[in-house]
């Protein structure tokens, strides 16, 4: 079975909730359901409206983490990563960014799929990039793993 993780979860029942009010204001729409001190057909438009944009939020909602979710498991080239190119060049195939206790080294994984592996100053893993956005994921550290520069 997959696993699941509890932010895929939670913005999975926002935005059906999200998708449920909207349905719920379009049906009951022709009252004042949300309480506001307008005329009855000024009520019905705000309410239509506010469907409306509930209904495109939570469709957002979902569509986004789905293409969030895409993108980090789309296999992407070194050479195609804004990421990595914006990194500094340091030894052969380990590029470098930042200075003094914010040092960090980065080496491309051609291993395990599109991800960068991160060591800190100290050569100790510290966990994985995204090679699009270059987010680290400090859940992947492997306290076995160290970088080897002499």
């Amino acid at each position: 079975m997959k696993k699941v993780g509890r932010r895929r979860i939670f913005t999975r029942i926002i935005s059906l909730f999200l998708i449920l009010s909207s349905f719920i204001l379009f049906i009951f729409g022709r009252k004042n359901i949300l309480g506001f001190a307008v005329a009855e057909p000024q009520a019905t438009q705000l309410n239509y409206f506010v469907a409306v944009v509930l209904l495109i939020i939570g469709l957002l909602v979902l569509l986004g983490e789905n293409l969030v979710e895409r993108v980090r498991k789309t296999p992407i080239a070194p050479s195609e990563s804004p990421f990595w190119k914006n990194l500094g060049p340091f030894r052969g195939k380990i590029k470098k960014y930042g200075h003094g206790k914010e040092l960090k080294y980065y080496v491309w994984d051609y291993t395990h799929g599109s991800h960068i592996e991160v060591f800190n100053r100290k050569k100790k893993h510290i966990g994985e990039a995204n090679p699009v956005t270059g987010e680290i994921d400090y859940s992947k550290r492997d306290p076995k793993k160290y970088i080897d520069i002499q």
